[in-house]
């Protein structure tokens, strides 16, 4: 690893998060074929919460899922069929210090853009930040 350099922060894309329940841990939306397919998938448990909070600053209403990490792999059937950002990040890991900021993104990029700028303050050495698709949306939004 090249100690000499900044850390790096991967931003995913749109929908390349795995949703997990916040009470359980259990996974309810990870990229998988059918989701490919019919561009539906959770079988409409991942629906955005399009309700707002008007007592929390017109936020949108938070329900129980949360974002644990990129997504890796598209898996059908309990098989890998192809690859998202597992590959990548695996090379980056052998050289660099690398941070995963997984979102949920469902929610408004105003909201994550704050929880990625906060998730930024954390480090000593100013990271070089690296996204994709909506992840650049999220990081412009902080610069």
């Amino acid at each position: 690893m090249v100690k000499d350099l900044p850390p790096i922060v991967f931003v995913h894309g749109w929908k390349a998060s795995v949703l997990v329940d916040k009470t359980t841990g259990e996974e309810k939306f990870a990229y998988a074929f059918s989701h490919l397919v019919t561009g539906r998938g959770g079988g409409g448990i991942i629906d955005l919460p399009m309700e707002w909070d008007n007592s929390n600053n017109s936020r949108q209403v938070v329900d129980n899922l949360e974002a644990s990490h990129p997504c890796y792999d598209v898996k059908a059937c309990c098989f890998t069929v192809g690859q998202i950002y597992g590959p990548m990040i695996q090379h980056l890991k052998k050289s660099r210090d690398v941070h995963l900021f997984a979102y949920d993104w469902r929610r408004e990029l105003a909201e994550t853009s704050e929880r990625l700028e906060q998730f930024l303050q954390q480090f000593k050495t100013k990271p070089q930040v690296i996204a994709h698709s909506m992840g650049c949306l999220i990081t412009l939004n902080c610069l």
